[in-house]
């Protein structure tokens, strides 16, 4: 069935249209199976999709008139709508109360854009993710979508499956979630390591342009020792 007029009948009172890209809809359609357990921010065509496809599902989005909207064409539809699990309110403070347990084999990242829901939707998705899940970023056009991708590219236990139209990024979850600090994550590491170097430089100088050079000969020595343990 159609689901461009799906999106107008669901957002912002049939003003405005959001739809999940065909393409990513055929993905949920093709990968998601019968009592998979999956996941979105953000509601619409892609929840159909996720129904269709069997899963038991969990959309949140702070509109309860999607959540109404959604009901009423999941009733046309014919779909069972004991299978969808709608939690109405912001997805940074419904996701931290999920289960503990929840094991999800899919995810669809696409609530909030502005800087940093993406990323806060895709910490707390993936720490519910099993080995094996995929995970859907939408609108990645936007820099705060592209930032969570640049990262996750680089990043082990993530595999990057494609972009399709450039707006859907898909990766699959190749590891358990382990969430590292900064020196552990290439992506993070290799974008600070020549901050910190140009820090330590302009301080070094700072030092010695002040007279203070047996102050600035110690930090020296420090750094040297540092480098030389490792850490």
């Amino acid at each position: 069935m159609d689901d461009s007029g799906l999106s107008r009948r669901i957002h912002k009172g049939g003003s405005l249209t959001w739809a999940l890209s065909e393409l990513a809809r055929d993905f949920i359609r093709a990968h998601v199976k019968p009592g998979h357990y999956t996941l979105e921010t953000g509601s619409g065509a892609s929840t159909i999709a996720f129904l269709e496809a069997g899963a038991q599902h969990i959309a949140v989005s702070p509109d309860a008139a999607e959540r109404d909207a959604l009901l009423e064409e999941i009733g046309l539809r014919g779909l069972d709508a004991e299978k969808l699990d709608f939690r109405v309110g912001p997805s940074q403070l419904i996701l931290p109360f999920l289960p503990e347990d929840l094991q999800l084999d899919a995810v669809l990242v696409d609530g909030g854009h502005g800087f940093p829901l993406p990323a806060v939707d895709w910490l707390y998705a993936a720490m519910r993710m099993k080995p094996g899940a995929v995970m859907l970023i939408d609108d990645v056009d936007l820099w705060s979508g592209a930032m969570l991708v640049d990262f996750l590219k680089d990043e082990p236990g993530w595999k990057h499956l494609g972009t399709p139209n450039g707006r859907t990024a898909i990766f699959r979850m190749t590891a358990p979630f382990e969430l590292k600090e900064w020196t552990d994550q290439p992506y993070t590491f290799a974008r600070s390591k020549w901050r910190q170097r140009a820090r330590k430089v302009g301080n070094f100088a700072d030092l010695v342009v002040r007279g203070e050079f047996s102050t600035a000969l110690e930090k020296v020595e420090k750094e040297r020792q540092r480098a030389a343990s490792g850490s």
